[in-house]
C-alpha cells in the first residue's frame, strides 16, 4: 500500500525464500560498531577503527551472500529463467520497452537470432520481429505496465499490442510471443528493414 510504483509492487509479489536469521549480521555488526565507539570513547582511539574497519570488512562478506540472492530473486529471477529457457533454441527474443543486455547473455543468443545475422539495421529490429514474416517464433519480454507509442502517437500497454500474446504475466514482467509469425501483419510502422 505504500509503494505507488505498480512494477515494483509486482516485482516483490515474486516467490523468494527468506530463512528468518539474515538480520542476524546486523546485529552482530550494530554490537561490533557500539564496541567500537566504546574502546574510542575510552582513548583506544587506533583500536576502534581497527575493529570498525575489520567488523566492516567481515560483515560484507558474510551479509552479501545471504542478502543479494534473495534481491535478485525479487529483480531479476523471473526474466533470467524465462531467457535460459531459450537456450539453444531456436526463437527471436527481443526486451522491449526497457533497456536490458540479459536477453542477450541469458539466451546466449547466436549471431543467426540477431538482427545482423538476420541483415536488419538495429534500430529497426524490434519492429522487423513485431510486424515482418519470420521463419521461427518471436518472443518479447517487457514491464507488465509498460507502453508504447503507436504510429498516430497514441500510448498502448505492450500487453494490448495487437501482434502479440501474453504468454505469461509473472512478478512484474511480461511474456509475450508473436502471433502468426508466418506472417506478415499490419504494423505502425512500414519501412524496407533488409540492408
Amino acid at each position: 500500500p505504500y509503494i505507488n510504483d505498480k512494477f515494483a509492487r509486482a516485482n516483490l509479489e515474486a516467490p523468494v525464500i527468506w530463512g528468518g536469521y539474515e538480520f542476524v549480521p546486523g546485529l552482530i555488526y550494530a554490537a561490533l560498531i557500539i564496541f567500537a565507539l566504546v574502546l574510542i570513547i575510552k582513548g583506544r582511539v587506533l583500536r576502534g577503527y581497527f575493529v570498525s574497519a575489520a567488523s566492516t570488512a567481515v560483515i560484507l562478506f558474510i551479509f552479501l551472500p545471504l542478502v543479494v540472492p534473495k534481491v535478485e530473486g525479487y529483480t531479476q529471477r523471473t526474466p533470467i529463467s524465462f531467457y535460459e529457457s531459450k537456450i539453444g533454441k531456436d526463437e527471436y527474443v527481443k526486451v522491449v520497452g526497457f533497456r536490458s543486455y540479459a536477453d542477450l547473455f541469458y539466451t546466449r543468443k547466436p549471431k543467426h537470432l540477431s538482427a545482423s545475422g538476420v541483415g536488419v539495421e538495429h534500430k529497426y529490429w524490434e519492429d522487423y520481429l513485431l510486424n515482418e514474416k519470420l521463419d521461427k517464433p518471436a518472443y518479447f519480454v517487457t514491464k507488465f505496465d509498460e507502453e508504447y507509442i503507436n504510429i498516430r502517437g497514441e500510448k498502448k500497454k505492450w500487453v494490448e499490442h495487437p501482434n502479440l500474446e501474453v504468454v505469461e504475466i509473472k512478478a512484474g514482467f511480461a511474456f509475450l510471443k508473436r502471433k502468426n509469425p508466418e506472417t506478415k501483419l499490419p504494423g505502425d510502422n512500414r519501412r524496407e528493414y533488409k540492408n
